[in-house]
């Protein structure tokens, strides 16, 4: 569904560069063909180059490249020559991959009868986990914690670990591989980040349409944050934005007696890619007054995002 969505939205960028031509040639007088072929891949090139408030400020070939290219082949979007572990250590999927490199180093890791890590694994992670928490958050969501399943980043993490070749089972037990035992955690970091992106399934852990553009926007998604320059930003009014950006998105969705289609895209978009996938990496924390409507709506970037990644415009 994301190239359906992408070749619709290339096909409203044809009709209106088709638009910008007519109107430039009207009143043009050429003295040949080559001239107005000149003249018209000029305007085109034109076209593609400028920003457009429409485009989420971005020009045409810019928004093409975010949307299309792997992150080596980006313009407005590289990883960092060198990632400080100092910074990553505050990094959610990351401090689990450490726990769980710690554990399995010193200690056999027999799978559960539904194949999930035991217990034991699980409260070691989870021990060191808690060291990224406040207390608030520690009691409203960590308290309870007895096995993998009750614990989702944990899970999630374990799925990302197996996809990128890092985690397998052996004879029941859970071992790391090599590759997981021999490389830097900056590496760790980014092929975790790109398995999430291309490998684990987005929609598994909801009702919501695939709708699996929301992977494809990743580094769009990415620069358009960078681009707050620190400021805190309402999670609702950043979906707003990318809706209106990508109008296409809102086929995937129907409406329902409770909520239209908008609304149930935005909810995926944030949740998805805000709630679940930044945080996940600790690119974001989400603040708001818990027991209101506010609770958990503002999304603050942290220091991470410019220490793992560097920006250019």
């Amino acid at each position: 569904m994301a190239k359906e969505l992408e070749a619709r939205a290339q096909d409203v960028h044809a009709v209106q560069i088709n638009q910008g031509i007519k109107k430039a040639f009207a009143g043009q007088q050429f003295e040949s063909i080559d001239d107005a072929q000149v003249f018209a891949e000029h305007k085109i090139q034109q076209h593609n180059d400028t920003a457009q408030a429409e485009l989420g400020g971005f020009s045409p070939s810019q928004l093409y490249t975010l949307l299309h290219a792997p992150i080596e082949e980006q313009e407005l979007i590289q990883w960092q020559p060198n990632i400080s572990n100092t910074y990553l250590e505050r990094s959610p999927i990351l401090s689990i991959f450490i726990s769980v490199k710690a554990y399995l180093k010193d200690n056999h890791a027999k799978a559960t009868a539904r194949g999930n890590l035991p217990a034991a694994l699980v409260k070691y992670v989870l021990a060191d986990f808690k060291k990224l928490l406040s207390e608030q958050e520690i009691e409203t969501g960590y308290s309870r914690i007895n096995k993998e399943d009750d614990f989702r980043e944990l899970s999630c993490a374990r799925f990302i670990f197996e996809q990128a070749g890092l985690l397998r089972k052996n004879k029941g037990r859970f071992v790391l591989t090599l590759k997981a035992q021999n490389m830097p955690e900056g590496e760790v970091f980014k092929l975790l980040f790109i398995t999430y992106i291309e490998k684990y399934s987005w929609a598994s852990e909801d009702l919501y349409p695939e709708a699996d553009f929301f992977q494809a926007a990743t580094w769009y998604s990415l620069v358009t944050l960078n681009r707050l320059h620190g400021k805190p930003v309402d999670k609702d009014k950043f979906a707003e934005d990318f809706v209106r950006v990508f109008p296409m998105i809102l086929n995937e969705f129907q409406d329902d007696h409770y909520r239209s289609a908008a609304v149930q895209a935005m909810s995926a978009y944030t949740v998805r890619m805000v709630d679940r996938f930044w945080q996940l990496f600790g690119l974001v924390k989400l603040e708001g007054e818990i027991f209101t409507k506010g609770y958990q709506k503002t999304i603050i970037i942290q220091p991470l995002l410019k220490q793992v990644f560097t920006f250019k415009g």
